[in-house]
């Protein structure tokens, strides 16, 4: 039987909060498409709604950085 060896990179690091927030704007985006605001929105409210304080922050985070993928490159996708 034939043995693998497995290495491990020791230089990978966790992303930062706004990293993860980006790559979620970026997915929102791709998923949604024209509808991505209209979807940010919707998360807001409805979980605004359900009372989930951490959830909201979070979703505002994104729709920040959704905001500002529109900004620096209106009308084009990422």
């Amino acid at each position: 039987m034939e043995q693998t060896t497995v290495v491990i990179d020791q230089t990978w690091s966790p992303m930062t909060a706004e990293q993860e927030h980006l790559a979620e704007a970026l997915w929102v985006e791709k998923r949604w498409g024209d509808k991505a605001a209209e979807h940010i929105a919707t998360r807001v409210t409805s979980l605004a709604i359900a009372g989930d304080e951490a959830g909201v922050e979070r979703w505002i985070a994104i729709a920040s950085r959704y905001d500002q993928l529109q900004m620096e490159c209106p009308g084009q996708k990422h």
